[in-house]
């Protein structure tokens, strides 16, 4: 699934996004985009938004990609 089917996917739940989801859009978002455009979905896309926890697993998830 690609990355603008799976944000629309997503857009549609009427739930936040599972973590597996997050991580895989985020993923996709670090290699196509960089850091900001995944810092800025999770954002605009989690209630409970924290953004030092967001910086931290951000870099996790783009170190594993590696």
């Amino acid at each position: 699934m690609g990355l603008d089917e799976l944000k629309s996917k997503i857009d549609e739940q009427e739930s936040e996004p599972t973590h597996d989801e997050t991580v895989e859009v985020c993923s996709m978002l670090l290699e196509e985009y960089g850091f900001w455009a995944a810092y800025d979905w999770v954002r605009y896309t989690f209630d409970d938004f924290h953004p030092k926890e967001t910086k931290r697993e951000l870099e996790r998830i783009a170190q594993n990609r590696v």
